[in-house]
């Protein structure tokens, strides 16, 4: 397998977002009007540029954009530091975007000491600890053989749920698990707890292929409460994706509503070639569109 690379990109903020706005990548949801285009979510237009620029095949791929606002995602030059995994290095890269659009080409500070690329780990040894940071969308599919029912007057406020479209497998991770807790009387686990449990499967064993990590578990609670990761669940909420399927050669807008989760912890290497096309993939569901990218230290 091809080296995987890290690699930061640099993006002028200023063209890069009259560019979005003018291709309708950073429009805001339909909805009560109040929205803003410094709300929208950069996943589409960051997805757009970087296939723009490198191609689908080559566009660093899972990506993490750093929220706009936040002091520490940009650089001196006043640029969006974007990361990204992918198989060539910067100098690459940098070739490869000679032959696009000059004015994507001219949306990266390609000279600036902030755009950098080095290479991962050849080898990750079993049982080597590594702290993580991952923003995720915990999301899970929904089987027709066990459709859901609206629970308007449950007890628990928390599991009030209503999936009337009959056609919606994927759901967040919460939701869904609530929504059988009620069904089943059983009480509704915390939503950290949830999403700490969902983030744990994608590095499990999956269809006889080998387990790539696991989470570090904590000692069991002294009253018996079972043992918990050493994960941290920094930030959730619920945001509206942009997507433009194609349909019959046109592409049309499309809004999804999907649980965004940051989350921070310590996990183990269990199998590194596993882990290795772990971190190539992505964890979870959107990873072309800024989910799923594991941002690795040492513990």
């Amino acid at each position: 397998m091809t080296a995987l690379h890290l690699v930061r990109l640099p993006v002028h903020m200023r063209p890069f977002t009259e560019w979005a706005l003018e291709r309708g990548y950073l429009s805001t949801p339909p909805g009560d009007g109040k929205g803003k285009p410094r709300d929208a979510d950069l996943g589409y237009a960051l997805h757009a540029l970087l296939t723009g620029l490198f191609g689908k095949e080559e566009a660093p791929r899972p990506f993490a954009p750093p929220a706009l606002g936040e002091p520490q995602s940009r650089t001196p030059s006043d640029a969006l530091g974007l990361w990204g995994y992918t198989r060539h290095p910067l100098a690459d890269l940098a070739e490869v975007a000679k032959l696009a659009d000059a004015r994507l080409y001219g949306m990266v500070a390609w000279d600036d000491p902030h755009a950098t690329s080095k290479p991962m780990p050849a080898h990750w040894p079993a049982g080597l600890k590594l702290r993580f940071e991952l923003r995720a969308c915990p999301v899970k599919r929904r089987w027709p053989s066990r459709p859901l029912v609206t629970n308007a007057a449950a007890d628990n406020r928390r599991a009030t749920v209503a999936f009337a479209d009959a056609k919606k497998r994927e759901m967040d991770a919460f939701q869904l698990v609530a929504a059988r807790a009620v069904e089943d009387g059983k009480p509704v686990p915390a939503r950290s707890d949830v999403y700490t449990d969902w983030l744990a499967a994608p590095l499990a064993e999956k269809q006889g292929k080998p387990q790539a990590a696991r989470l570090i578990e904590l000692p069991a609670h002294p009253g018996g409460q079972a043992a918990r990761y050493d994960v941290r669940v920094d930030a959730m909420r619920s945001t509206r994706l942009l997507r433009r399927p194609r349909d019959n050669g046109s592409r049309s807008a499309q809004w999804l509503t999907r649980p965004d989760v940051r989350f921070s912890g310590l996990l183990e290497v269990v199998e590194g070639e596993a882990f290795a096309h772990l971190l190539a993939a992505g964890v979870g569901r959107h990873c072309g569109f800024g989910f799923g990218m594991l941002l690795l230290k040492p513990a």
